[in-house]
């Protein structure tokens, strides 16, 4: 029932003529609802209308009519016996409109309404002003009796909603779902949508969008005419409450009230986003806010005025009572409203230029002048961007004495904390200050923040000793009035600790020539009047002004330090008694004992300090009368001390006993006693030819330097002789200038003066404030050290001295001394002398060290010295390198031949690429016969002989293609090793391949289509295979070449001219099988000749060329056998087609093999087989058969599995002599020469870590002595490694006799053995280059306790196996064991890898020398044989099962 009421009173409302609704239920009547109107009256329309911008206009706003309306209404509820009533008075505001349109738009509403739109229509709007508010906390009802039961209204809704008008609603006959932005609800003939819940908006008709929104356009002139109506009414108010005021406004109380209404018309037509549709209220703000010209009008502090004069509240403008400003309730509580103004109607904040216009326009009373000055000075800290200076000129105060004082003439304040609460307040102020009342209400920076200057006691005396003052008012003239001069006294006693000196001294030029002190004489100056204390000092006969003491003027201290400082005098002038010294008797200590009592000031003492008023003391035994004796000033006198007795100084007559210490002697000091002689006058006295006063002076210039003379400067007695020294060439004391003398003792043996010692300080500490220096100057020793006669005894002494002073060296004169020809050497018994940067100081590491460099030694201290002159501890890499290439014989010499030179070469290659900045010596390398080549010339019987000889880098080369090296090999001079090809190619020796030319020359080509063939077939088999798998040489031309642009030819004959460039060119033909080349037009031909002996090699060699550029030994072979063995292919596991060879013709396959040829052989077993040839990539045997474990080229003998005897087919077993030559191979391959040791990571690639692999953390080696024939290396990192050989003699000694039986039973070079010792983690033996090292540490670590007690035979079983046995081994005796560590070591001379070829080649070594292990087990003397007795391969293999 409440909800059909309430719907029932929101319709009646805009219904014109329903005016009363009652609702039946049984015939009973249980609700009514009664609506009454008031007459109307007519509102105007906003002024001056602003045309609207749309396109046609077909609404006209006529009049506005303004209803009240009183709503009554009565419910009946069963559950009640009394009726609820409840009643609402509303105001009305309606606004006629003629409505004229053009026909099509007519026509079109007419098609969409069904009935023609009306010539006039109205527009209704409730509004609720804030005196029909209830006052029950926002109920939007007003209502009589009591309220429904559920507490809420029936009219709920209909009354005015301030809270961002959510409830208030567009009626079109009944409420619409539609808001409208603004606190009340709207009424018109809206054209709904079909739901008739919403108006309809849509675009979609543009005859219905356009009456609608011209409606909306009439509501919005009508809200405006409204807020006009309702400020017109505030405004009349405000006028008619301000009538009678003198402020022309009305009181506070009526203000408040005018400002709640103003703030709920406001907040009334504040519009919120509409919904559902926000366009309505944008489109009614727009009409609002457009429909007139004029600013919209707003309440302020002076009145309604358009929001363009209006400004923000801020309450530190309370001084422009003139300026509109919003109220500040309106400003707290209106915070929406306010902000929600469109830009055209904002109100602004206050501006510089507001201030400005509101001070020209009125004056400012005290009160305003307060409150003006906290804004500015409040401004100037928050904003001072403002311009403000214009503001002081315009402020002007207007004081209760009608004067009126513009604050731009204020140049002054008064501290109210300070001056301002001393001064008298009824004395005369300068105009140009600002009434004390004024001041108090701020702080000094306040005020020294509005640029005023601070108004201080020297400003107001000097405003009371104005002339024109004190004449006009005699009363304040403080020269005349006793009583205010006490008065101004007693103010700046009281001010006095707070003033600063310069005040204080402003204060004394003002008073000081004044008479103003009052004394018992009058009103006297303050130098004529005196502070004494009657009856306490010695001239109180004397008749004195003496200040006179009033109650106005009470003495206590701050009084009596104004006095003194101004002028007045503490004591009588010494002026005044020196005029009475001839009739006083009265002596120098009486004198300065009453001067101390008095406390005599400053100045005072500066007058006696120029009297000469005191005498000297009588000698000794002539007692003369004071008056007779010469005066003194007292800076010409000395206290009464022995020194300055001993010194024969002038001393001063004391009556009394002398004390430093007490006051009397310290006001003599004041005065200027001499409390020791000047500078000058003590260095004189050193120079003194009296010993006597000479010893002493000089003894107490030492003493006293830092204390007494610290402006002392050497510089300013470089030229007087006044330092007592003594050296070995004169004899006892004489005087010497700074220059010449020094004060380090050990200079005087080398014929240097040494300044003798006379203090017991610390001698560097007086000497060096005197500026005597510890060593003599630089260019002093260098002279002296050049002129000097010296043995090596006296060059050792000269060492030490010159370590001492080697910090104070200029870099020029280190450099100098560096070059000096001062180290004493001898060489074959002759004496020479070298410079220091030719020495070392450390001890050689070795004897081609020692041999090669000059080494020195000096001691300790002497060595320092030269360390700092540029000698070294040992020679580094620039300087061994600077040394081969001044002479190169000489340290080929010292080498020890070849090996030695080239093991030299090695570690310089080595130190070369670890030291930067070397470029410049390797340059010099390049001129001089620095490097070694080597020739290998061959007899008849094919024996080798290397030929060395040093040659410069252009005349050696790189032998980069082994089959040219072989042609040449009379003519070449080579790198020795492999090792050293890099570094010989930095120097720059060229490779073999750059520095031959070849030519082919062919003959007659033969038509013969199968043999090329067939080559080809061949070719384009087996090289992909090769260069894919088998090879990590970079090729220059890819295979894809072949494919596309490759021909085989045949020809009769084929020669090839190949001619080494190098001295004198050297030319050799030989006949070939093969031969390539390739031109970019015709592509890549491979000729084959037809009569020459078939040759797979030469197309190998060929091949390689062709692709590579060079003819590698490894790479060479590899392809060679892979094109002439189809089998060995098929066992590697590469699928191959029938060999091509066998559809070779006749003449082809029946010739015999070449002996040139070096075609690769095969093994009867599979062993043999991975011996040739291994899948993986780079890593086969047959890779590694081309380079000897040393690095560089081997020979026939040393290339595993290649023989000049006749290839072994697969099928047959290999011969025993084979097996038996390539174990002899392997021995012989161990070196006998030096052991020096390297790293090196491309040589060894996969050997087990931590048992043969030299790439471990062994680090370098380093040679440090032998046992027997035996070399011992020392691992770098290895603490104390010179006392190596010292520390492990017993355990190398017993190491050596253990390994000594193996070596022989392999018959191995017992040089060829090495012993190492590394810090944990290295290797337990490897092999390198044919050396083989063994680790003294797990030597030490396992037998060497077996050893000492003389079980050796464990340690021999033990030691030759890594690896403890098992299987089968424990089978055997341990002793078998014992050489198998050295067997496996040289099966490395023959394979690198540990594989299925290791393994091979190490039961082979196993078994050739199992005979030799038999006899030595058994008789403990091997007799060194092959092949006798032993295990057959097969049982031996089976044993070594376990071993492996």
């Amino acid at each position: 029932m409440s909800g059909l009421m309430r719907f029932l009173a929101s319709s009646i409302t805009f219904m014109q003529h329903l005016t009363n609704v009652r609702v039946f239920f049984d015939n009973h009547c249980i609700g009514n609802i009664e609506k009454s109107l008031v007459a109307s009256r007519s509102i105007d329309l906003p002024r001056e209308p602003k045309k609207s911008s749309a396109k046609e206009i077909i609404m006209d706003t006529t009049e506005i009519q303004h209803h009240n309306i009183i709503i009554k209404a009565t419910i009946m509820r069963a559950e009640y016996e009394d009726a609820t009533t409840e009643k609402v008075d509303l105001s009305m505001f309606t606004a006629k409109a003629d409505v004229t349109m053009n026909e099509e738009s007519s026509d079109e509403l007419v098609r969409c309404m069904k009935k023609a739109p009306p010539a006039e229509l109205e527009y209704s709007l409730i509004y609720t002003g804030k005196d029909e508010e209830k006052c029950d906390g926002g109920s939007e009802s007003h209502s009589q009796g009591n309220r429904s039961h559920d507490g809420t209204s029936i009219f709920q809704g209909l009354r005015a909603d301030l809270n961002e008008a959510r409830h208030t609603r567009i009626f079109i006959g009944h409420a619409t779902t539609q808001t409208t932005g603004i606190g009340g609800h709207m009424a018109s003939r809206f054209i709904p949508t079909i739901e008739r819940e919403l108006i309809d908006l849509s675009a979609t008709n543009a005859a219905i969008h356009h009456w609608n929104s011209e409606l909306l356009h009439v509501g919005g002139l009508l809200s405006r005419a409204v807020y006009e109506w309702e400020l017109s009414n505030i405004q009349q108010s405000w006028e008619q409450g301000a009538t009678g005021n003198l402020s022309s406004r009305p009181s506070l109380e009526l203000q408040d009230q005018l400002n709640q209404r103003f703030l709920h018309v406001l907040r009334f037509f504040t519009f919120h986003p509409s919904t559902p549709a926000p366009e309505v209220s944008r489109w009614l703000k727009d009409a609002f806010y457009g429909c007139s010209q004029l600013p919209l009008m707003l309440l302020s502090s002076v009145g309604v005025c358009g929001a363009a004069d209006l400004r923000i509240f801020d309450p530190a403008f309370a001084f422009l009572k003139p300026l509109p400003m919003l109220s500040e309730y309106v400003t707290r509580n209106g915070v929406t409203a306010i902000t929600s103004l469109p830009d055209s109607h904002k109100i602004r904040s206050i501006e510089p230029s507001d201030v400005q216009r509101s001070l020209d326009a009125h004056t400012l009373n005290e009160e305003d002048l307060v409150s003006f000055l906290r804004w500015w000075i409040t401004l100037q800290r928050k904003n001072p961007t403002w311009s403000t200076e214009n503001l002081l000129h315009s402020a002007i105060l207007s004081g209760t004495d009608g004067r009126r004082l513009p604050l731009s003439s204020v140049e002054h304040f008064v501290d109210p904390k300070g001056l301002g609460a001393y001064i008298p307040a009824d004395g005369p102020l300068p105009s140009y200050l600002l009434p004390l009342t004024v001041y108090k209400h701020f702080s000094r920076a306040d005020l020294a923040s509005i640029r005023w200057r601070e108004f201080t006691v020297n400003n107001w005396l000097e405003h009371l000793s104005d002339p024109r003052l004190m004449s006009a008012y005699p009363r304040y003239d403080f020269t005349k009035s006793i009583d205010w001069a006490a008065r101004v006294l007693g103010t700046l006693s009281r001010l006095w600790p707070s003033l600063s000196d310069e005040m204080r001294h402003k204060a004394k030029e003002i008073l000081e020539n004044r008479p103003c002190i009052p004394t018992t004489h009058g009103l006297l100056p303050p130098d004529s009047s005196y502070l004494l204390v009657a009856n306490d000092n010695p001239f109180h006969n004397l008749e004195l002004a003496i200040v006179q003491f009033s109650p106005g003027l009470q003495t206590n201290r701050e009084l009596e330090m104004v006095l003194t400082f101004i002028g007045v005098r503490m004591h009588v002038p010494p002026e005044v008694f020196l005029d009475r010294m001839d009739i006083w008797d009265g002596s120098v200590s009486v004198l300065i004992r009453y001067l101390v009592k008095v406390q005599i000031p400053s100045n005072e003492v500066d007058k006696l300090k120029s009297l000469g008023a005191f005498t000297e003391e009588a000698p000794t035994g002539n007692a003369s009368d004071r008056s007779e004796r010469l005066r003194y000033r007292v800076d010409e006198l000395y206290p009464p001390e022995s020194i300055f007795h001993g010194l024969q100084l002038p001393i001063i007559s004391w009556d009394e006993e002398w004390s430093n210490d007490s006051p009397e002697a310290q006001l003599m000091y004041r005065l200027g006693l001499r409390r020791f002689p000047p500078l000058g006058k003590i260095v004189e006295l050193c120079a003194s030819s009296d010993a006597s006063v000479r010893i002493a002076a000089f003894l107490y210039l030492c003493n006293n330097i830092g204390s007494c003379y610290p402006d002392y400067k050497p510089e300013d007695f470089r030229d007087v002789a006044f330092i007592p020294a003594e050296n070995c060439l004169e004899r006892g004391i004489h005087l010497k200038t700074l220059d010449n003398v020094c004060w380090g003792t050990q200079w005087r043996v080398l014929g240097f003066s040494v300044a003798a010692e006379p203090t017991t300080e610390p001698v560097e500490i007086s000497f060096s404030r005197l500026g005597i220096q510890q060593h003599p100057s630089s260019s002093t020793l260098l002279a002296r050290l050049q002129t000097t006669s010296r043995d090596e005894g006296m060059a050792s002494q000269w060492f030490e001295c010159l370590a001492d002073c080697i910090s104070s060296l200029r870099d020029d004169h280190r450099s100098t001394l560096s070059g000096m020809q001062i180290v004493p050497t001898r060489s074959s018994g002759v004496l020479q002398w070298v410079t220091p940067v030719q020495c070392y100081l450390g001890h050689p590491k070795d004897e081609f060290t020692r041999d090669l460099c000059i080494f020195v030694g000096f001691g300790m201290k002497a060595n320092q010295f030269l360390s700092a002159c540029g000698s070294k501890d040992e020679p580094s890499v620039k300087d061994i390198a600077e040394c081969l290439i001044d002479d190169p014989e000489r340290f080929y010499k010292l080498a020890g031949g070849p090996q030695g030179f080239l093991a030299k070469l090695r570690d310089l290659a080595i130190q070369v690429r670890r030291t930067p900045n070397l470029n410049d010596t390797l340059e010099k390398m390049v001129s001089k016969r620095t490097l070694l080549g080597v020739r290998r010339i061959y007899d008849d019987d094919g024996q080798r002989t290397d030929v060395y000889e040093l040659r410069k880098p252009e005349e050696i080369v790189i032998i980069d293609d082994t089959k040219d090296g072989e042609l040449f090999n009379e003519s070449i001079w080579a790198s020795p090793e492999e090792d050293l090809e890099s570094f010989y190619a930095s120097i720059g020796c060229r490779k073999l391949s750059r520095v031959v030319k070849e030519q082919y020359e062919y003959s007659h080509e033969i038509e013969d289509h199968e043999t090329a063939c067939v080559v080809k077939d061949l070719v384009l088999e087996r090289l992909p295979i090769f260069l894919e798998r088998c090879t990590n040489t970079r090729p220059k031309i890819h295979f894809n070449s072949f494919r596309d642009k490759f021909r085989v030819r045949v020809c009769d004959t084929l020669r090839v001219s190949k001619t080494f460039t190098i001295g004198k060119n050297t030319t050799k033909t030989q006949e070939v099988w093969a031969a390539a080349k390739h031109d970019a037009q015709a592509g890549i031909e491979l000729w084959i000749s037809r009569h020459a002996r078939r040759d797979i090699y030469d197309l190998a060699v060929s091949l390689c060329r062709l692709v590579f550029g060079t003819a590698k030994g490894h790479d060479t072979l590899v392809l060679a056998a892979m094109l002439s063995d189809r089998e060995l292919l098929k066992r590697a596991g590469f699928h191959v087609e029938q060999d091509p060879k066998q559809r070779l013709p006749k003449v082809f396959s029946d010739e015999p093999i070449s002996s040139s040829s070096m075609e690769p052989s095969s093994s009867a077993s599979q062993r043999g087989t991975s011996l040739l040839f291994s899948r993986r990539h780079g890593s086969s045997a047959f890779h590694n058969a081309g380079h000897s474990v040393k690095g560089g080229p081997v020979s026939n003998r040393e290339t595993l599995g290649m023989t000049k005897t006749k290839i072994w087919p697969p099928s047959q077993v290999i011969p025993q002599s084979l097996i038996r030559a390539q174990v002899k191979s392997a021995i012989d391959d161990c070196t006998s020469g030096p052991g020096d040791f390297h790293r090196r990571t491309d040589a060894i690639q996969s050997l087990n870590a931590g048992y043969c692999n030299d790439d471990g953390p062994v680090g370098n080696l380093q040679l440090r002595g032998k046992i027997g024939d035996i070399e011992v290396h020392v691992a770098e990192g290895v603490p104390e490694f010179d006392m190596l050989m010292k520390d492990k003699h017993e355990p190398l000694g017993r190491f050596v006799g253990t390994i000594t039986p193996i070596a022989t039973a392999f018959n191995l070079p017992i040089t060829s053995l090495h012993i190492f010792y590394d810090v944990p983690g290295g290797p337990i033996a490897f092999n390198r280059g044919g050396n083989i090292y063994l680790n003294l540490r797990f030597f030490e670590e396992w037998h060497d306790a077996d050893v000492k007690i003389g079980d050796r035979e464990r340690a021999l079983s033990s030691w030759s196996a890594p690896f403890p046995p098992s299987g089968a081994v424990s089978l055997l005796t341990g002793y078998a064991l014992r050489f198998f560590a050295l067997a496996h070591e040289l099966a490395h001379n023959l394979v690198m890898e540990h594989n299925s070829d290791h393994e091979f080649w190490f039961s082979a070594i196993c078994e050739e020398h199992f005979a030799a292990l038999s006899q030595l087990l058994r008789f403990g003397n091997p007799q060194v044989e092959s092949n006798q007795g032993g295990f057959s391969r097969i049982g031996l293999s089976s044993f070594l099962c376990g071993y492996r």
